[in-house]
């Protein structure tokens, strides 16, 4: 573990760049960002007139602390970082609703197939996960939070360079700007995606993320980093991860380029604490904290 943080550390500017954006949320990560502002559950309480007493109160504790936790997200600021004190009601919420999980253990690998899109992602400064010490630099996206609303302009997907970095290119017009509405020059901007997609039986997770160049030529392309997973031995709610390669795709061109990690590609895990039918809270191996909906279900 020593010899690979080593190699780490003299890759950091590489690590920083390429993987810095998704060391999060499909997480190992380390955030994929992408909320539906207006987004509620599907859930129906049409059911609990059939489910035991205590099961229906349960049932109805996990309804209300959904609708809290997506109330406090319609709060999450456009375009910026969430404010510390709203992003430690977040993850307060998180925590009730991870207490109060549907399903079952031996169910949650199953129901994380599929598509995915990020709504929300910070650190947990809590979690002694996220107390990394000297190596903390190695990600320095991991400590913000964003939020980002496709259905409308404003919001902000997740920073493929340091947010300060990204707000000052996005200034003068180089980037796009990553959550949509108007760039620098009066023109608007659809808001980037970031979008996961899970596939159990391939053990694969693909996360995407759309990347927008104005200057000096207008380029349009795709960050996509593909993450090799496996159950964990012990915890039925975590999957161990591998990242094995990083592409940069840009369109209409011939050629992607490829970045294979090999013995270099970063480990991790994720341990999914809450998830229904439609959206799943998960934890990574730094600390952070995805809240993610699902965009669809993949048959096993």
């Amino acid at each position: 573990m020593r010899g690979k943080m080593r190699i780490m550390h003299s890759f950091a500017p590489a690590v920083a760049l390429l993987l810095g954006p998704v060391l999060a949320p499909a997480s190992f990560v380390d955030g994929f960002i992408s909320p539906h502002r207006h987004f509620r559950s599907r859930q129906s309480t049409s059911f609990l007139s059939a489910t035991p007493t205590s099961q229906v109160a349960t049932d109805v504790d996990a309804i209300k602390a959904k609708s809290k936790l997506f109330d406090l997200l319609d709060d999450v600021p456009s375009n910026a970082p969430t404010p510390r004190g709203l992003t430690d009601a977040v993850l307060a919420a998180v925590s009730v609703l991870e207490r109060q999980c549907p399903t079952l253990d031996d169910d949650v690998l199953s129901e994380l197939a599929g598509n995915w899109e990020l709504l929300w992602t910070a650190q947990d400064k809590s979690s002694t996960e996220s107390q990394r010490g000297v190596f903390s630099f190695i990600n320095p996206l991991e400590n913000q939070s964003y939020s980002n609303n496709p259905n409308r302009s404003g919001g902000r997907a997740n920073p493929i360079l340091p947010r300060e970095i990204q707000d000052r290119l996005e200034s003068v017009g180089i980037l796009d700007p990553s959550g949509g509405g108007d760039g620098s020059d009066g023109e608007s901007a659809p808001p980037v995606r970031s979008s996961q997609a899970i596939d159990r039986k391939k053990s694969k997770v693909r996360n995407v993320v759309s990347v927008e160049l104005r200057r000096p030529l207008p380029v349009k392309g795709a960050l996509i980093v593909d993450v090799a997973f496996k159950p964990n031995r012990t915890d039925k709610r975590r999957i161990d991860v591998k990242f094995d390669s990083v592409k940069l795709q840009v369109k209409n061109s011939p050629v992607d380029i490829t970045f294979p990690l090999g013995i270099i590609g970063p480990t991790g895990w994720l341990r999914t604490g809450y998830i229904d039918d439609d959206m799943r809270i998960t934890r990574g191996h730094k600390g952070s904290v995805f809240i993610l909906t699902r965009t669809a279900k993949r048959k096993q």
